[in-house]
């Protein structure tokens, strides 16, 4: 089945692991238009190479982005914001 938000994605993210995705559905989203990982086309090969050439080189550049999407990750999407998000929705529509 094909994921707007790839569960696998915010896993790695969850871990601090770096983060080499494409552009699609709400990968760019989740990764905040590459801050918190590297976005790169559909197909593109070249880009693909050049981000884990980049990732190899600039190591602790990546564990330091891997880390903060890690935060993000916990803060937006951990059970308890869930939750919160949750009560906030049920709420307004109980209104």
């Amino acid at each position: 089945t094909a994921e707007g938000m790839p569960c696998t994605l915010q896993e790695a993210m969850a871990s601090a692991l770096p983060i080499i995705a494409t552009q699609v559905g709400a990968i760019p989203k989740l990764l905040q238009n590459g801050r918190l990982g590297c976005l790169v086309p559909p197909g593109d090969v070249a880009s693909m190479v050049r981000a884990l050439n980049d990732c190899w080189k600039n190591h602790s550049d990546w564990q330091n982005a891997g880390l903060q999407a890690r935060q993000y990750v916990l803060e937006k999407y951990s059970l308890d914001a869930m939750l919160l998000q949750y009560d906030e929705i049920f709420g307004e529509a109980a209104r």
